[in-house]
């Protein structure tokens, strides 16, 4: 499991200064997150493994974090509900 964070900012031809800049977050706060993310899923993997629930599961839908949902969400609380 990894996050996909440094993968889509360089497809999009993105610097650390400009990604953190538009997220609003310093450009230490990003890298950071980029090279210390293995530390953190793995033990995000044992909590689920203890939970006994997928390490997805411990993730909020798409509803949860965006202002406006787009759909996009294998989990989109709208496709489940029919809206």
């Amino acid at each position: 499991m990894q996050m996909m964070i440094k993968k889509y900012r360089e497809e999009k031809g993105l610097s650390l200064r400009q990604l953190a800049k538009s997220a609003g977050i310093s450009r230490s706060q990003l890298s950071y997150i980029e090279n210390r993310e293995s530390e953190y899923l793995k033990k995000l993997k044992r909590i689920a493994k203890h939970l006994e629930v997928c390490t997805k599961d411990l993730f909020v839908n798409c509803c949860d974090i965006k202002e406006e949902c787009d759909y996009k969400c294998a989990n989109c609380c709208h496709r489940k509900r029919g809206i």
